[in-house]
């Protein structure tokens, strides 16, 4: 099972708990600026969690199941759903990936 993980520039950013491995991450643009990062994560363990750290409030941590995320049966299948952002003839959209280390 696979989950997408989204962090909004300037707002939040969604980090990956005990039990998920993040498999490919993309930098999504819009009119040429990065607005949000998405990473698909393999889900390893039943009870792993992800963390939604504020970005105006490093202190505000909200640890959350998986269960409350939308799960994709493949890595394919995941990243087909990140491909429907980038569909559009009238808006300049682009995810670009990034290399993880």
């Amino acid at each position: 099972m696979f989950i997408i993980l989204t962090s909004k520039t300037n707002e939040y950013n969604a980090f990956p708990e005990e039990g998920l491995t993040v498999m490919k991450s993309f930098e999504y643009y819009f009119y040429n600026q990065k607005k949000a990062v998405f990473s698909i994560a393999r889900v390893d363990s039943d009870k792993a969690r992800v963390s939604i750290v504020d970005e105006g409030d490093k202190s505000s941590n909200n640890s959350i199941p998986v269960k409350f995320f939308e799960a994709f049966d493949s890595l394919g299948s995941a990243e087909k759903e990140l491909a429907h952002l980038t569909q559009s003839e009238v808006m300049d959209v682009s995810l670009r990936p990034v290399t993880l280390v």
